[in-house]
């Protein structure tokens, strides 16, 4: 509790901010919460907007810190934490199956295959866009907590090349590269990234962590586009990457059960979205045209005779797999103060996991957005409606299942430094086709045709305000969240179980905030010194019989302070991250589970970056710095799960 008091004191005294904006003025800033691109003082939902000059800034490799370090719950697991998940007002993505999800990851407003955050390199990325709170009648399913759009770097008329290589603790390598520009029609831009790690870490406390060797992992983010002019464009967008081969790292007492035991994992995803932008401004009219195809591997490669609860079995391909591919058409039409936007989505998504049947869905949907823009975008209403029609099938069977959301919401500017925003949205998660269905495995599940979707209706209000380099947001907001679905045994031995939609309703409330305040800008001066607090406060987090939530956390906090001296090629971030209480299963201990209560860890890092050389001619050399959990926290995300201690890196970038 001391540490969460010292957070507050710091925190009182650095200020603290979510960057909506970061550098730009807000009207210059384009969000495609509502499909369009619109500014982002028009979304009547709370959003942060992560743009490119500040992407720059930020040196993570991957998009679990950025995130953490904006005051969201992120939970990691396994060497180089190369299995990522982000929880939004308390409702989290789920890595190993994107259809379970209650966050939605997109790039480029495309499903990808997975929620996992470590597998999307940060250098290919343009601008990351969140929004906070359901987003079902824009994309569907799993739309609960929030939407995470991904936009992916474009070409400009300038060409562009970095190159990057370090090293650090743990015998840690990490290099990318990328290059982008433009030639007469066509545009590109592409990053490719490599990291590995080869030794076992060690934990805050100075325990070596078995099986967290990392031989390598790869990823990859291209846009390539062919413009006919200014507003069509048949574009592509190709994401992938491979883990060439991770540590299976456990919980610590199956660690000391299994240790020797040579057990590893690979991972290979990939997708590509194909996408016709197009318009005729005297008409108001645009539209868009696209086909996405996504696929996502995770195999874990068991020696013989592997030990599982006293029991011999071989594993000789133990495979999840993901897929999703379809297709979207839209039209917009803007007229004064009227805007319109309609369109239809079909998804075919394909899921297995070890002994459970392949299952396959499909979603048709059509939706539909109207805004109402007046008093020179002063008041702007906003309202939506969308149906979706699911079809699941498992091993020839088929059942189908429909849903219709809503949402209306009104964002108001009084004055060009201030936004006020409420919005009242339902969102739904569809259940799995194998629970809808049922199928023959290691343990049976018997269908349960009557199952229903996950409901949940969300009601936020809030502000923003923007000047002379303070920026300050809070939103309050409360789901209600009914027809949970649970699992339950049919049988007294317990071989055989079915799903079902739990009674009653689940809640969660909060608040979320942030607040900075830039020195240099507020007194004129030539360099940047902003401190930041980003946070996320929950109330209440109970589920229908009054339990509370696990794997919930009560408050997530972010705080620093940002330095940026243009003259002196001087960038500099001190960041931490406060990880509050939630309660958790003891999955070491024996049946039933005991409950645990874990957090109440500080966590600093710090980094650094001086340009060191710099012709407009001949490019821009720099050197960089990072101490990752300088405190050297003995923490983890899960219980049993420790992350490392403290680490350091070194590195050289290259731009032209």
């Amino acid at each position: 509790m001391r540490k969460w008091v010292l957070a507050c004191l710091l925190g009182s005294l650095f200020g603290g901010g979510q960057v909506f904006a970061a550098e730009k003025v807000e009207d210059t800033v384009l969000v495609t919460a509502g499909r369009i691109a619109e500014s982002a003082r028009t979304v009547p939902q709370a959003m942060t907007v992560i743009d490119s000059e500040t992407l720059d800034k930020y040196q993570y490799e991957d998009l679990s810190g950025l995130l953490q370090a904006y005051g969201f719950s992120i939970d990691s697991y396994g060497p180089s934490q190369s299995s990522t998940q982000v929880s939004i007002r308390g409702m989290s993505t789920n890595f190993s199956n994107p259809l379970d999800s209650n966050v939605l990851v997109l790039v480029n407003g495309a499903p990808v295959a997975t929620t996992n955050l470590a597998q999307i390199p940060m250098d290919g990325i343009e601008q990351v866009e969140i929004l906070r709170g359901p987003g079902a009648v824009q994309y569907g399913s799993s739309a609960v907590g929030g939407v995470v759009n991904i936009i992916p770097k474009r070409g400009g008329e300038k060409f562009h090349l970095s190159a990057e290589a370090g090293y650090g603790t743990w015998n840690a390598y990490r290099a990318l590269g990328g290059l982008s520009g433009r030639l007469k029609m066509f545009d590109f831009a592409g990053s490719v990234t490599w990291n590995a790690q080869r030794n076992n870490y060690t934990t805050g406390d100075g325990k070596l962590y078995q099986d967290t060797v990392a031989d390598g992992r790869l990823g990859y983010l291209m846009n390539f586009g062919l413009n006919f002019n200014e507003e069509n464009r048949i574009g592509a967008v190709i994401l992938g990457g491979q883990d060439l081969g991770l540590g299976l790292s456990q919980d610590l007492a199956r660690e000391q059960r299994y240790n020797g035991m040579d057990i590893r994992s690979q991972r290979v995803n990939s997708s590509v979205d194909v996408t016709y932008d197009g318009g005729y401004k005297p008409s108001g009219l645009s539209w868009k045209a696209r086909y996405f195809n996504a696929y996502d591997q995770f195999k874990i490669n068991y020696p013989d005779d592997f030990v599982l609860n006293s029991q011999y079995y071989t594993y000789e391909n133990y495979v999840i797999e993901n897929n999703q591919a379809g297709g979207q058409g839209q039209v917009s039409w803007n007229w004064n103060f009227l805007t319109v936007t309609a369109g239809v989505d079909y998804t075919e998504s394909g899921y297995s996991s070890g002994f459970a049947p392949r299952y396959k869905q499909t979603d048709t949907a059509g939706w539909g957005l109207v805004k109402l823009a007046f008093f020179d975008e002063k008041i702007i209403l906003n309202g939506g409606i969308r149906h979706d029609v699911y079809t699941f099938k498992v091993d020839g069977n088929t059942e189908d299942l429909d849903n219709t959301s809503l949402s209306a919401g009104i964002a108001f500017n009084p004055w060009e430094w201030l936004t006020l925003r409420a919005n009242i949205g339902e969102s739904y998660k569809v259940p799995s086709g194998l629970y809808v269905v049922g199928y023959e495995g290691l343990n049976g599940v018997k269908g349960n045709q009557s199952l229903k979707p996950e409901k949940g209706l969300t009601r936020d209000v809030g502000f923003e305000a923007r000047w002379r380099g303070l920026k300050a947001g809070l939103t309050y907001f409360a789901t209600e969240y009914r027809d949970k679905i649970l699992n339950r045994g049919i049988d007294d031995a317990g071989y055989s179980s079915e799903y079902y939609n739990q009674d009653g309703q689940s809640f969660i409330n909060g608040l979320e905030g942030s607040l900075s305040f830039d020195l240099g800008e507020f007194n004129d001066w030539e360099f940047m010194l902003r401190p930041y607090l980003n946070f996320t406060k929950l109330f209440e987090y109970k589920d229908a019989d009054g339990e509370r939530l696990r794997n919930t956390r009560e408050l997530t906090a972010s705080f620093g302070l940002n330095f940026n001296h243009p003259e002196w090629g001087l960038d500099a971030d001190l960041r931490f991250t406060y990880l509050g209480f939630q309660h958790e299963y003891n999955f070491s201990a024996d049946y039933p589970y005991p409950e645990v209560r874990t957090g109440d860890k500080l966590i600093g890092d710090f980094f650094i970056s001086k340009t060191v050389y710099e012709k407009e001619d001949w490019g821009k050399l720099s050197i960089k710095f990072e101490a990752r959990n300088f405190t050297n926290e003995n923490y983890a995300y899960r219980y049993d799960y420790p992350m490392p201690g403290r680490s350091f890196h070194v590195g050289v970038r290259y731009d032209f």
